[in-house]
């Protein structure tokens, strides 16, 4: 766990004593160190402010760093404990885990062209890639934009695609959409690479093997990459984001993601999600930075009183809102909890069936 200095401290002349244990994380700042060495503390017993150095004092304590500082410390502090568990993918990842999948996956978004400023998007379900990209993206600068898939049609893609201009595109060769058949909700496998196709053509001008296979669109122009989560290795013109990862051991001071941080800001946006009551027309998603998605999370376990090893699920399909996109894993990543994703097939017809089997099991067995 994180450490931070002394919330409240006691002045008695010129000795600072502590009241409280820490808790909680806390980025010491430069400027608040300057303030306190040149005596500007508050007389008497009063409490003294965490500082922020976009906010000056503040009373909640603002996190002030990039994402992929708050992974690299986590992992470090918390190598094998867990992180993140998806039973449907048989996912079980400490935090070590997911720095280390995520640092691959950043150095294969650079190695195939991706820079900081460039935009990501991603049309998937909810699964671990969606969240690796995120941290990914993060490490290197670039904005992921998350849109839903349940209601993607061939003009919703062409919009998502004329609007973000992404250099690489994320996707899934099947992706399972809701349908209404004869008045009844039921669930269907789309083919989405045939869709892509139909709106990309150009993907047929590639051939199955290729190392790296580029997009050379007309259309759109900015498009360089597409990459599925599936593992068909022979679709024309995609490439599996399996062989994108280029993994480690990097020398300290020849690691790229390290000499990249230097550049960035928690300012810089990272994330963007589609808001489903804009207040604008033309103001369609909303766009979240570093800062915004740490503090959100460390707010968020500070008032459940998440601690480590601590599990809470998230429901299905909400890595499109900021609940399961920026509270939840980012709530995680700051306290140390474990990060549980349900999957969309327990509201299916056999799992209830199942619970009911297991209640009057349970029952007969109370009586």
């Amino acid at each position: 766990m994180f450490r931070r200095i002394s919330r409240y401290i006691n002045i008695q002349g010129n000795v600072a004593k502590p009241l409280m244990p820490p808790v909680g994380i806390m980025s010491i700042s430069t400027a608040a160190t300057a303030a306190a060495a040149s005596g500007a503390v508050p007389k008497g017993g009063e409490a003294r402010k965490d500082y922020s150095m976009s906010s000056g004092s503040v009373d909640v304590p603002v996190l002030d760093q990039l994402v992929g500082y708050y992974v690299n410390i986590q992992s470090r502090k918390m190598y094998y404990k867990d992180f993140l568990r998806i039973e449907h993918q048989a996912v079980r990842w400490a935090f070590a885990d997911i720095r280390k999948n995520s640092e691959a996956l950043a150095h294969g978004l650079l190695q195939t062209g991706l820079r900081p400023g460039q935009r990501v998007l991603a049309i998937q379900p909810c699964n671990c890639e969606t969240f690796v990209m995120q941290l990914a993206c993060a490490k290197v600068g670039a904005l992921l934009a998350v849109v839903p898939h349940e209601n993607i049609s061939a003009d919703k893609l062409r919009f998502y695609l004329n609007e973000f201009q992404p250099h690489h595109l994320i996707a899934r060769e099947w992706i399972v959409v809701p349908e209404v058949k004869q008045g009844v909700l039921v669930e269907r496998n789309m083919h989405f690479w045939d869709m892509i196709y139909n709106v990309i053509p150009e993907l047929g001008l590639s051939y199955p093997g290729q190392r790296f296979q580029w997009v050379h669109s007309q259309e759109f122009f900015f498009l360089k990459k597409v990459v599925i989560t599936d593992h068909n290795m022979n679709l024309l013109g995609v490439t599996p984001m399996r062989k994108m990862l280029v993994w480690g051991p990097f020398s300290y001071y020849e690691q790229r993601l390290r000499r990249l941080s230097a550049l960035l800001h928690p300012d810089d946006p990272i994330l963007a999600l589609e808001d489903p009551h804009p207040a604008l027309e033309d103001k369609l998603h909303i766009t979240f930075s570093h800062r915004n998605c740490v503090n959100a999370g460390f707010l968020f376990g500070n008032l459940m009183g998440l601690k480590a090893e601590t599990r809470f699920g998230v429901m299905p399909n909400h890595h499109t809102d900021p609940v399961g996109s920026i509270v939840a894993p980012f709530a995680a990543l700051t306290t140390g909890a474990v990060l549980v994703h349900i999957h969309s097939d327990m509201f299916t017809d056999d799992m209830p069936s199942t619970a009911s089997r297991n209640y009057a099991w349970r029952r007969w067995r109370h009586f």
